[in-house]
């Protein structure tokens, strides 16, 4: 299979899905023999692969969509994907993490890294059950930063996708917060989007405070525009 990707050099679409023999040995073979080549699609769906560290080492500059689902890539995987999102040339637009053994510090690693990032607009992240409230505070922080009126004027992130999936987290309020923000649905960088969240969690004593509560800061009723943290 290596020499028929090494001599396909307009293959831009590749699922290899559904298949266990594909573990972490061939994946860094795969990924080796699609260097600086212009495949956009790769989906691994449900393969047997546990280290993906070979995205450190070879680039995939035309990289869009990456789909590791049912991967037992852990807090591992994370940090290589965050190494991705942040490189400046990134091309990665959708990332499919459902079922990777992902648990609250991979979640805030990869949080940390979308803060710069201008190009990932889906996320999935569904059935890790390892991620509790407190990985979902690290996300919502990324939409709504509460600690200062300029934090929560800066925060944004072009997310348009993002899901989470636990239907009982539902209840914790995180997720009704990131979804009535999330990518403001029109220009994430406009300036009227920031002031919308700074008019909405701000002024808003009531939103503000819930969600101080909601990121673990402290709510300072005499300081109506802070959040010490």
């Amino acid at each position: 299979m290596i020499p028929f990707l090494e001599n396909s050099p307009n293959l831009s679409v590749i699922d290899l899905s559904r298949n266990n023999n594909i573990n972490s040995e061939c994946f860094e073979v795969l990924i080796s023999a699609l260097q600086g080549r212009p495949v956009k699609n790769l989906y691994l769906r449900t393969c047997n692969i546990i280290d993906i560290s070979a995205l450190d080492r070879y680039n995939l500059p035309n990289l869009q969509r990456l789909n590791l689902i049912k991967n037992n890539i852990g807090r591992e995987g994370c940090i290589v994907l965050s190494n991705m999102l942040q490189k400046e040339d990134t091309m990665l637009e959708a990332l499919y993490l459902d079922s990777t053994g992902i648990d609250n510090e991979g979640t805030k690693i990869l949080a940390l890294s979308l803060k710069q990032n201008t190009k990932l607009t889906i996320l999935t992240l569904k059935d890790n059950s390892d991620i509790t409230e407190k990985g979902h505070r690290a996300l919502l922080s990324l939409f709504i930063d509460v600690s200062s009126i300029e934090n929560t004027y800066n925060s944004k992130s072009v997310l348009t996708t993002l899901k989470l999936g636990h239907q009982h987290d539902k209840k914790s309020g995180i997720i009704g917060h990131i979804n009535s923000v999330r990518i403001n649905k029109n220009s994430p960088n406009s300036h009227a989007a920031g002031r919308a969240k700074v008019i909405k969690y701000q002024l808003n004593s009531q939103n503000r405070k819930e969600v101080c509560e909601l990121q673990g800061v402290e709510y300072s009723a005499e300081d109506n525009n802070t959040c010490r943290c």
